[in-house]
C-alpha cells in the first residue's frame, strides 16, 4: 500500500499543486506574517500606525468609511464563525468516529467469524449431510436390485413373451386333463359293457339259429324250404372289433397323469417369478464391493470436511494463524486507549476553536460597542468608555491574530500534509471502484508488469490470470459466492476433485454384474413329455366309434322274424317242428326284450361318452400346441435374449445410479460456485471500514478540521485590517487637529462666553493667549500621517 501510495502520488498533479500552494501559505504565514506583525508593532511603539491616537473629523467620509470597514469586518467574522463552527463539529466528530473504529472492527471481526462459520456449515451441509442423502439413495437402490432389475427383467420376459397367459392356459389344459380321463374312463367302461353285450346277444341268436336249423333237420320233408323265413340274419351287426383300441391312449393318459401337470406349472411360474431373486443373489458380492467403495468416498469427503472446518482453527484458538479472539480483546484494550488519549487531541482542538472564537468574541464585542457606543457627531477626544472597550477590543482581536495565526497555520499545514494526500490518493480510489481500478493499473503495470496482476498472484499463486482488486469487490458487491468471485476455480480443480469416477466407476461395477439366465428353465423336459404324452391319449378316432355305433344292432329285425317263424309254423303240419319252431321265435321275443335291449342301451351309453370325450378333448389339441409354443417361446426367449435385456436394464441402473451421483456433483458444482461462501461480508468490510468509517467519516473529520483552520486564517487577514483600521473610529483619541474645521459649523462657546474655534473638531480649546507661533504649529501638524481619515 505504501509503494501504492507513492506511485499514486507521483502520477498526482493536482496534489502537487495543493501542496506548492500549501508550502506558499505556510511560508508567508511562518516568516512574513510575523515579520509582518514585528513590523505593525513596532511602526505603532514609534508613534506611526494609529500610535499617536490623533484623528481628523471629517463628518461624511468618516461614518462611511467606519460603517463600511464596519461591515467588512462583521462579513469576515461571520466567515470565521463559520469555519470556528466547523472546526468544532470536526473535533467532536473525529472523537466520535474514533471511539466508533473500535466497535465497527470489532463488528466486522464478528462478521467474517460469522462468514467463515456459515461458509464451513455449508460447505459441510454439501459434502456430509447432501452426502449423506446421496449415499442412502444409492443404497437403496443397490438394496432394491430386484425392484429396479429383476422386476423390470421379468416383467419384460412376461410381455415380450406372453407367459403370463400361456401359464394360465395350463391350468385350463389341466383342468381339461382331469376332465379327458374321465372321459375316456367313461368310454373304457362303456365299451367293455357294450363288447359283453353284443357277446352275449350274438351267444343267444347263435343258439336260437343253431336251434332252428335241428328243427329243421328232424322235420326233413314236412318243413318245405318254400317260405320258409331266412333266420340266419339274426346275428348282431355291431362289430365291437372295429371300436378303435384305446390301450394306447389310456398308457399315454396314464403317463400324463403320471405327472402332475399343475406342479409343473407351478414350477414354471417359480422360475419367472424367481427371475427378481437371481438377480439379487447373483449381483450380491458386485452390490457389496459398490457399497464398499461408496463408503470409502464417504470416508475421504470426511477428510475433506475435517480440512474445511479446520479453517476455524485458523482464526481462532491458541494455534490459529489469525486469532480473531485476540484481534477483538486487542482492539478492546485499543478503544481503552483511544478514549483515553483522545481526549487530549479533543481538549487540543477545542483550544485551537476557541482561540478562533476568542477572535470571534472580540470582534463582535468590539463591533457592538464601537458601533453602539458612541455616535458620529461625538468628537474623536470625547468618546465614551464604551467605545473606546470595543476599540480596544478590536485591537486585542488584531492582536491574538497576530500571536496564533503561524502558529495556527503551521497545525493546518501539518494536518494538511497526511490529510490531502491520504484523501487524494486512497479516499478517492477507495470510493470510487473504477478510480481505484486506475490506481491499481497503474501499480501493477509499474510494479508487476502488464499483463500480470498482482492480486492475482497473491490469492491463485498465478499473475497471469486477469484478476484484481476491483474484480473481486464487485462481485462481492454483487453477492456472488467466494469461489467465483476470487477465481478459485484457477487455483483448485473443482472437476477434478468432484471427479468421483476415479474412485467409483459405477458403470464398471454395474458391468460386472453377472446374473446366470441358463439355469432358467420354465418349459421342461417332464412336461414337454406330459404334453406329448396327453396328445397321443386324447388322439382317439371318435368317427370309427359314431360310425359304428350307428349300425343296426342285429342285420334283421327280431319282432319281425319272429313273426314270420309263427306264421311259418302254422303252415306245418308236424306238430313237433311247429312247437319248435314257436319255441324259438317266442325266445327271439326274448333275446329282444333283454340282450338286444341291454346292447341298445350300451350303445346309448358307449355313444353318450365318446360324444362327451370329443367334447372336453376338442381343445386339447390345441390348448397343448399353445402351451408347447409359449413355453418353448419363453424359454429361447430367455436363453437367446435374456442376457441382452439384462445388460440394457443394467445400463439403465447404472445410469440411474449415475444420475444420483451426478446431481450431487451438479449441486455440489453449484452451490460452491454460486451459494456458498457468499463474498457479500467482503465487500462490507471493505465498505464499512475503508469507505465509511476511514474516509468517510475519520478523513473526511479530519481534512474538514485543517479545512475549517484554513478557512479560519483566511478571513483572520481581513479581519485584523480592518479591526485596525476600524480601532481608531471607537477608541478616544488623546487630541485632535483643528485645521480642517467646517466653516459651516460655528464654534462652541468658551468658558468666558465666547466662542472656540476649535469646538466643532471635539478638541479642547485652545487659549486665547496661546502664542500664535503655536497654533501656526498645531495647525500644520494636525495628525501624524496614519491618522488621517484617509488612511
Amino acid at each position: 500500500m505504501v509503494t501504492l501510495i507513492q506511485s499514486s502520488v507521483v502520477t498526482s498533479p493536482i496534489f502537487h499543486i495543493s501542496l506548492a500552494l500549501e508550502y506558499a501559505s505556510l511560508s508567508e504565514f511562518l516568516l512574513i506574517f510575523p515579520i509582518v506583525a514585528c513590523c505593525f508593532c513596532c511602526c505603532r511603539l514609534c508613534g506611526n500606525c494609529g500610535g499617536k491616537r490623533q484623528q481628523l473629523q471629517k463628518n461624511t467620509d468618516s461614518v462611511c468609511r467606519k460603517y463600511t470597514f464596519s461591515g467588512i469586518l462583521f462579513v469576515s467574522t461571520v466567515f470565521v464563525m463559520v469555519g470556528t463552527i466547523c472546526i468544532f463539529i470536526n473535533n467532536e466528530n473525529m472523537t466520535t468516529t474514533l471511539n466508533n473504529i473500535p466497535d465497527t472492527a470489532e463488528d466486522n471481526l464478528n462478521d467474517v467469524r460469522t462468514f467463515v462459520n456459515n461458509t464451513v456449515n455449508e460447505a459441510t451441509h454439501i459434502v456430509t449431510e447432501n452426502f449423506q442423502f446421496v449415499q442412502a439413495a444409492l443404497y437403496r437402490d443397490l438394496d432394491n436390485i430386484a425392484f429396479l432389475v429383476g422386476l423390470t427383467l421379468k416383467t419384460d420376459i412376461e410381455d415380450k413373451t406372453n407367459i403370463t397367459n400361456t401359464l394360465t392356459s395350463a391350468y385350463s389344459l389341466s383342468d381339461s386333463l382331469d376332465n379327458a380321463d374321465a372321459a375316456l374312463s367313461a368310454i373304457e367302461s362303456n365299451k367293455t359293457a357294450m363288447e359283453t353285450a353284443v357277446t352275449d346277444l350274438q351267444t343267444a341268436l347263435t343258439d336260437v339259429t343253431n336251434t332252428l336249423d335241428a328243427v329243421f333237420t328232424t322235420c326233413g320233408a314236412n318243413c318245405p324250404a318254400v317260405g320258409r323265413p331266412d333266420y340266419n340274419g339274426s346275428s348282431p351287426d355291431i362289430d365291437t372289433s372295429a371300436f378303435p383300441d384305446l390301450s394306447d391312449a389310456r398308457t399315454s393318459m396314464d403317463d400324463a397323469k403320471g405327472t402332475n401337470l399343475t406342479e409343473e406349472i407351478i414350477n414354471g411360474e417359480a422360475e419367472v417369478d424367481d427371475i427378481p431373486d437371481r438377480v439379487v443373489r447373483d449381483s450380491n458380492t458386485t452390490r457389496e464391493d459398490l457399497k464398499t467403495t461408496i463408503s470409502d468416498l464417504s470416508d475421504d469427503l470426511e477428510d475433506i470436511v475435517d480440512q474445511i472446518s479446520d479453517v476455524n482453527n485458523r482464526i481462532s484458538g491458541e494455534n490459529a494463524t489469525i486469532d480473531l479472539d485476540k484481534l477483538i480483546l486487542d482492539i478492546k484494550d485499543y478503544k481503552e486507549m483511544l478514549e483515553t488519549y483522545d481526549k487530549y487531541r479533543w481538549y487540543g482542538g477545542v483550544g485551537l476553536a476557541s482561540i478562533c472564537l476568542l477572535v470571534i468574541v472580540f470582534d463582535t464585542i468590539g463591533l457592538l460597542f464601537g458601533i453602539f457606543g458612541t455616535s458620529t457627531s461625538t468628537p474623536p477626544d470625547q468618546r465614551g468608555c464604551i467605545s473606546n472597550c470595543g476599540g480596544i477590543m478590536l485591537m486585542v482581536s488584531a492582536a491574538l491574530i497576530f500571536i496564533f495565526s503561524a502558529f495556527l497555520m503551521l497545525l493546518t499545514f501539518l494536518t494538511f500534509i497526511p490529510g490531502a494526500p491520504i484523501h487524494k490518493v486512497f479516499c478517492e480510489p477507495v470510493t470510487d471502484l473504477e478510480e481505484l481500478e486506475r490506481y491499481l493499473t497503474i501499480y501493477n503495470d509499474q510494479q508487476v508488469g502488464e499483463g500480470k496482476y498482482f492480486f492475482a498472484d497473491i490469492v491463485l499463486g498465478n499473475d497471469t490470470i486477469p484478476l484484481t482488486v476491483t474484480d473481486a469487490l464487485k462481485n462481492c458487491k454483487d453477492g456472488q459466492g467466494a469461489f467465483t468471485a476470487f477465481k478459485l476455480d484457477n487455483r483448485f480443480d473443482l472437476a477434478d476433485m468432484l471427479n468421483y469416477s476415479k474412485t467409483l466407476d459405477v458403470q464398471a461395477e454395474v458391468d460386472a454384474i453377472n446374473v446366470n439366465l441358463s439355469s432358467v428353465k420354465i418349459y421342461s423336459s417332464s412336461l414337454q413329455t406330459q404334453l406329448s404324452d396327453l396328445k397321443d391319449a386324447v388322439n382317439i378316432s371318435f368317427t370309427d366309434f359314431y360310425t359304428e355305433l350307428d349300425s343296426n344292432i342285429t342285420i334283421v329285425n327280431l319282432s319281425s322274424l319272429a313273426d314270420d317263424l309263427d306264421a311259418y309254423a302254422d303252415l306245418i303240419g308236424e306238430a313237433t317242428a311247429k312247437a319248435g319252431i314257436k319255441a324259438e321265435a317266442n325266445k327271439l321275443r326274448a333275446i329282444e326284450a333283454e340282450e338286444y335291449a341291454y346292447v341298445e342301451s350300451n350303445v346309448t351309453a358307449l355313444n353318450t361318452s365318446v360324444a362327451e370325450m370329443d367334447a372336453v378333448v376338442s381343445n386339447i389339441p390345441t390348448m397343448v400346441d399353445n402351451l408347447d409354443y409359449g413355453l418353448q417361446t419363453a424359454d429361447d426367449y430367455i436363453q437367446n435374449n435374456g442376457s441382452d435385456v439384462l445388460r440394457s436394464i443394467l445400463n439403465t441402473y447404472a445410469n440411474r445410479l449415475l444420475g444420483i451421483i451426478d446431481s450431487y456433483v451438479a449441486f455440489t458444482d453449484d452451490a460452491v460456485k454460486n451459494q456458498m461462501g457468499s463474498c457479500e461480508p467482503v465487500w462490507n468490510i471493505y465498505n464499512s471500514l475503508l469507505v465509511y468509517t476511514f474516509c468517510y467519516n475519520l478523513m473526511d473529520c479530519f481534512n474538514g478540521f485543517w479545512f475549517s483552520l484554513g478557512w479560519v486564517i483566511f478571513f483572520f487577514m481581513p479581519s485584523v485590517i480592518f479591526s485596525v483600521k476600524l480601532a481608531k473610529y471607537f477608541r478616544q483619541m488623546d487630541r485632535a487637529d483643528d485645521g480642517l474645521l467646517d466653516s459651516d459649523t460655528p464654534p462652541p462657546p468658551s468658558a468666558n462666553g465666547e466662542k472656540n474655534p476649535n469646538a466643532g473638531l471635539g478638541q479642547e480649546p485652545v487659549s486665547q493667549d496661546m502664542p500664535s507661533k503655536a497654533k501656526f504649529w498645531m495647525r500644520n501638524n494636525k495628525v501624524s500621517h496614519k491618522d488621517n481619515v484617509d488612511d
